[in-house]
C-alpha cells in the first residue's frame, strides 16, 4: 500500500475516535489570534519604509512604550 491510499488508511481512524476533541474551542480561538497576529505584522512589513516608521510613531500610546513592549513580551 502506498501513496494518498496509505496515508488515508492510517488518517481514518484516528479521525473517527471516541472521545472528546483533540482541538478545543479555545485552541481554535488561539489560532485566530495568532492568524490575525501574523496577518497584521505581515502587512506591515510589506510597507514602505517611511509608512511602517509614520505608522509605528501614530500607534505610541505611551511615552514609556519601551518598557510597556518589554512588559508585553516579558509575559
Amino acid at each position: 500500500m502506498d501513496g494518498p491510499s496509505a496515508r488515508m488508511a492510517l488518517r481514518d481512524p484516528a479521525r473517527h475516535q471516541p472521545g472528546p476533541a483533540t482541538v478545543t474551542a479555545a485552541d481554535l480561538a488561539a489560532w485566530v489570534v495568532r492568524d490575525s497576529a501574523a496577518g497584521a505584522l505581515r502587512g506591515f512589513l510589506l510597507l514602505p519604509l517611511p509608512a511602517a516608521a509614520a505608522t509605528v510613531l501614530s500607534q505610541r500610546l505611551s511615552v514609556r512604550w519601551r518598557d510597556d513592549l518589554a512588559a508585553d513580551l516579558a509575559g
